[in-house]
């Protein structure tokens, strides 16, 4: 028996006791246990909206100089501290279907 095998082992009575919020039903398709004990720690955190670009990445890569040239030449300039709205749903659900593997990550 590997280790995921025995957490989920221990962990199946708790899981069969939570249930999705009626306001998360609709839009989830949790598969398994693994699945709604993740879905049970997150829940309840607040996902914060990440900006379109990452301005600390374009200077490192020495983008930030031609980037800030291109967004004024199209005349995007007061466009770029747009920050993209999420889906609460489609985040928890992609967060309950990430698995560990050997060399990274699976969903």
């Amino acid at each position: 028996m590997d280790y995921e095998e025995e957490q989920e082992g221990q962990a199946e009575p708790q899981a069969k006791a939570m249930g999705v919020d009626a306001s998360d039903a609709p839009y989830l398709d949790l598969q398994g246990d693994r699945e709604k004990q993740a879905y049970a720690i997150l829940k309840d955190r607040a996902f914060g909206h990440t900006k379109a670009y990452e301005p600390e990445l374009l200077e490192k890569i020495g983008m930030d100089i031609d980037f800030a040239s291109v967004w004024s030449a199209i005349g995007w300039d007061e466009f770029s501290s747009v920050e993209e709205l999420g889906s609460r749903p489609l985040t928890i659900q992609f967060l309950c279907a990430l698995r560990e593997v050997t060399n990274g990550v699976s969903f």
